[in-house]
């Protein structure tokens, strides 16, 4: 029997988890361009842990058999050869395990760095979320938006709403 189907159903679950790190990974970097003031004590993590995440984003990469992690907009051409570099995955992964390989790797990485991957999908969340926010309360003509005072000025409420 190939050992292949020996060890698929044990490392099956751990490689599935491994494989979410390159797109988590690489969605972060694209955040990396915000900065500024009040966001750097969000976005902070993003560009002081993603590049110590490097190596976990190839490792990711390696797993998912999908080195070039395209969009779904792709050309045909590199759909073309990105399914070509599948096919040629698969037959190796069959015969040397080089899922079983790259979580072995991902182990030994992650327990290194797995506060600094945690750090970054909170950052990462935290901007989706804000995103999200932002964007309901812009679609909002009924919202009202606070205005700040000075510190010894009376507390004034008025036009008040709950969403």
């Amino acid at each position: 029997m190939n050992p292949r189907y020996v060890t698929d159903s044990q490392i099956g679950t751990v490689a599935r988890s491994f494989r979410q790190c390159a797109p988590l990974i690489a969605t972060a970097e694209s955040l990396r361009f915000l900065v500024g003031g009040d966001l750097d004590a969000i976005v902070g993590p993003l560009r002081t842990d993603i590049p110590t995440l490097a190596r976990l984003k190839s490792i990711s990469r390696w797993l998912n058999g999908n080195p070039f992690m395209l969009a779904v907009d792709a050309d045909l051409p590199m759909v073309f050869v990105s399914d070509l570099v599948s096919v040629v995955y698969e037959y190796l992964n069959l015969a040397f395990l080089l899922d079983a390989t790259g979580i072995s790797f991902g182990v030994k990485h992650f327990s290194r760095h797995g506060r600094a991957l945690i750090r970054v999908t909170a950052a990462a969340g935290d901007v989706d979320a804000a995103i999200s926010v932002a964007s309901f309360r812009a679609s909002r003509a009924d919202w009202t938006r606070p205005e700040f005072r000075a510190a010894e000025t009376a507390v004034e409420f008025s036009e008040r709403r709950y969403p």
